[in-house]
């Protein structure tokens, strides 16, 4: 039953989705609305998270726990079970994209990785990969961040306090992230 619900939480594009090459040309290769992947050197300053992540999709509920490193060299995502068993491992080095999937299944792990960019690197960063010559608009305030390709939405973050609310519209699943106490 546990491995039936892994799938859910980590589809969350927390969670993030499959290109190799140089991100300079990722644009170029990549399907029409596949998410960016962000360089660790313009992301938020260099620290340590852990945060409890509930994806839902298909009105089922599932919570993890997710530890996040970021420093100008790289961006680190490990995703635990509250128990403590570890599910998936990212990292982006800003050239290369590694990840390790402990469950047994296919899941976007650059797509998860890329929403969780989209909802925490700084709002210039978030623009200059995200422009309009890619045919991409970009609503950032303090409260709410919205990504659209065209005049489609594709995601909804809303942010209060420490806790940010994922809606993947294409994916259709939801994602809510909380702080956790260490």
């Amino acid at each position: 039953m546990q491995k039936q619900v892994m799938p859910r939480i980590l589809f969350l594009g927390l969670l993030f989705f499959t290109l190799t090459a140089c991100s300079l040309f990722r644009p170029l290769l990549m399907p029409e609305n596949t998410l960016l992947l962000l360089s660790p050197a313009e992301g938020p300053k260099a620290g340590l998270m852990k945060q409890k992540v509930t994806v839902i999709q298909d009105k089922q509920p599932q919570s993890f726990i997710a530890l996040s490193r970021f420093t100008t060299l790289d961006f680190r995502v490990a995703v635990i079970t509250p128990t403590g068993q570890t599910l998936l491992k990212m990292n982006y080095d800003g050239n290369h994209f590694q990840a390790t999937n402990l469950t047994d299944m296919t899941l976007p792990l650059e797509e998860v990785m890329s929403v969780m960019q989209f909802a925490l690197w700084p709002e210039k960063t978030v623009h200059k990969y995200y422009n309009e010559r890619l045919n991409w608009q970009v609503e950032l305030t303090t409260n709410y961040r919205r990504l659209y390709k065209g005049n489609t939405l594709i995601l909804d973050v809303r942010m209060s306090d420490d806790n940010v609310d994922i809606h993947h519209k294409q994916h259709h699943y939801r994602v809510m992230i909380s702080p956790l106490q260490s």
